[in-house]
């Protein structure tokens, strides 16, 4: 079986890698991970991770486990949320334009190679 490719992590139309961890608030046995979460892992897919808190002489580490997500979970858990759109800035707030990666705005046409 394979991690699900379904619904991968954009960012402005670009595959990346990434994910998060929150707390578990709702353990259900002195086994559960401390932390919880998903990362998408370009070319592979989404996973669930999982972390749990060890504490050693040198100081805190995390035991970290990964599991393939199903399509089923993929598609509950990873699906894009639409949020409300933010066209134009509130008063006070500046307004910061990127230009897009190879357009006319690119600092890589003024490179001379």
């Amino acid at each position: 079986m394979s991690a699900s490719k379904l619904n991968p992590n954009l960012f402005h139309g670009l595959e990346r890698d990434g994910g998060y961890l929150y707390r578990n608030e709702r353990p259900t046995s002195t086994t559960s991970p401390h932390w919880r979460g998903k990362i998408w892992l370009t070319g592979i897919g989404w996973y669930w991770l999982s972390a749990w808190e060890q504490d050693v002489k040198t100081g805190l580490f995390f035991k970290l486990r990964a599991q393939e997500m199903t399509d089923a979970h993929a598609i509950k858990y990873c699906a894009y949320k639409d949020r409300p759109q933010r066209n134009a800035p509130e008063a006070g707030q500046r307004q910061i334009i990127l230009p897009e990666p190879g357009g006319e705005n690119s600092s890589d046409s003024d490179i001379p190679f």
